[in-house]
C-alpha cells in the first residue's frame, strides 16, 4: 500500500469523530491537538492532518496546528500546487490569500474536490465540530503534494520548523513548534524596536 493510500485510509477511519462539549474539546479532538503540542480549545483542522499522517507512518510532515506554517513548509520544499491530486493536503485560502483551513483531497471531480477534513461541518465549514467528507470548489485553494517530498526511499528534505513571535497586551512571546511559549524581553527589526504583530519564523535544519 502506498503512503497516500495509507494516509487516506487513516483519514477515513476518523470520519464521524465529533467534538464533545463543543469549543474544540473532546477526547479524540484532544488526541489530534496533542499530536502538535496544543491543548484543548485550539482550532484543530491542521492538527487533524498531522495526526493522520503520523498514524500512516509518514515521516517529516511539520507537526503544527498552524495553516500558515503548512503553506510556508510546502513552498520551502517545492510541493505547493494549484492543481489537485488525490492524497494532497488542501489549503483553503481566506480573503487575504493566506490559508485558513486544511484537510485531505480524496478525489478530483472536474472543478471540485472531495475531501476528508476535521474541524468542519455545521453552519461553519471552516470551524465546525467534526470530521466529515465534503465537496469543495477548487477555486480559492492550494494543494500540498507531500508524497513527492516524503516518499519512502527518497532522501528526506531538510526539515523546516516554525516558531511564531507574537505580542499580546504588551507582552512579547515566542511560540515554539511543540506549543511551548517563551517570554521575549526584546526584539529589533532592521535596528528598530518591534512594535508588535505576528511574525512566523521558519528554521531549516541543515
Amino acid at each position: 500500500m502506498s503512503s497516500i493510500d495509507q494516509a487516506l485510509a487513516a483519514a477515513r477511519a476518523e470520519v464521524g469523530v465529533r467534538e464533545v462539549g463543543g469549543n474544540n474539546h473532546g477526547p479524540r479532538v484532544e488526541d489530534y491537538l496533542r499530536a502538535v503540542g496544543l491543548g484543548a480549545g485550539n482550532p484543530w483542522c491542521a492538527a487533524f492532518v498531522a495526526f493522520v499522517l503520523r498514524q500512516a507512518a509518514v515521516k517529516g510532515w511539520p507537526m503544527t496546528g498552524d495553516t500558515w506554517a503548512l503553506e510556508d513548509w510546502a513552498r520551502a520544499n517545492g510541493c505547493l500546487h494549484e492543481d489537485p491530486q488525490a492524497g494532497d493536503v488542501f489549503l483553503l485560502l481566506g480573503s487575504d490569500g493566506r490559508p485558513i483551513h486544511t484537510g485531505f483531497v480524496t478525489s478530483v471531480d472536474g472543478r471540485w474536490v472531495w475531501t476528508i477534513e476535521g474541524n468542519t461541518g455545521g453552519p461553519s465549514d471552516t470551524d465546525g465540530d467534526g470530521v466529515f467528507n465534503k465537496r469543495r470548489p477548487i477555486a480559492g485553494m492550494r494543494f500540498v503534494r507531500w508524497a513527492d517530498v516524503l516518499a519512502p526511499g527518497k532522501p528526506p528534505a531538510a526539515r523546516v520548523v516554525y516558531a511564531k513571535l507574537f505580542s499580546h497586551d504588551g507582552v512579547h512571546a515566542l511560540m515554539m513548534p511543540d506549543g511551548t511559549r517563551l517570554e521575549v524581553v526584546g526584539v529589533k527589526v532592521n535596528g528598530k524596536s518591534w512594535a508588535g504583530g505576528d511574525i512566523l519564523i521558519g528554521i531549516r535544519e541543515t
